[in-house]
């Protein structure tokens, strides 16, 4: 988990930001817009919280695939799931088995809490773009755009409306 910390959101990368955040710094937001989600949809909170806790965790071995990779390698998802099994071999069985299944199940989209969790995972893009495009990185609106037209839950698609209008997007939460 730790490898997180170091290893970045390569996407932002191709719309020219030298130092893109961090996956644990995309996990910790999307893990609270999921909490988040998850009590207005009212779902299963604590399932949602550690789906998005976990979502991203095989990112540490393979990296984190921008659009660009995928049009030519593929999503690669058999390889974070192999990788995530690696990480988790060292925990108790039990242990290990929930963070795989719900990583599969995220991936599957079958439930509710794998909906909103995706949704939460797409949010903290939007808010992500939202912010480089204020600091003058003009490649984000294609992003917005397309991350807007993905979202499935009320509450996400309601939160991305209200992303939109926003200015001073950074500056309105010390308010």
């Amino acid at each position: 988990m730790l490898m997180l910390t170091r290893k970045k959101r390569e996407g932002a990368r191709t719309e020219g930001v030298d130092n893109p955040k961090s996956i644990a710094d995309h996990t910790m937001v999307a893990v609270h817009i999921a909490r988040y989600i998850a009590y207005r949809e009212e779902a299963d909170v604590n399932k949602c919280i550690l789906m998005a806790l976990f979502h991203d965790m095989g990112e540490a071995r393979i990296g984190d695939g921008d659009k660009v990779h995928e049009r030519y390698c593929g999503r690669q998802l058999e390889a974070e799931i192999s990788a995530l099994k690696d990480q988790v071999k060292r925990l108790p069985k039990e242990l290990g088995d929930e963070v795989v299944d719900l990583f599969k199940e995220k991936e599957e989209r079958k439930t509710i809490e794998a909906v909103i969790v995706q949704d939460a995972d797409w949010l903290e893009a939007a808010f992500q773009a939202k912010i480089y495009l204020e600091r003058g990185y003009v490649g984000f609106e294609k992003w917005l755009k397309a991350i807007g037209e993905s979202l499935k839950t009320e509450t996400a698609k309601s939160i991305m409306k209200e992303l939109k209008k926003t200015e001073n997007f950074v500056s309105s939460f010390i308010e």
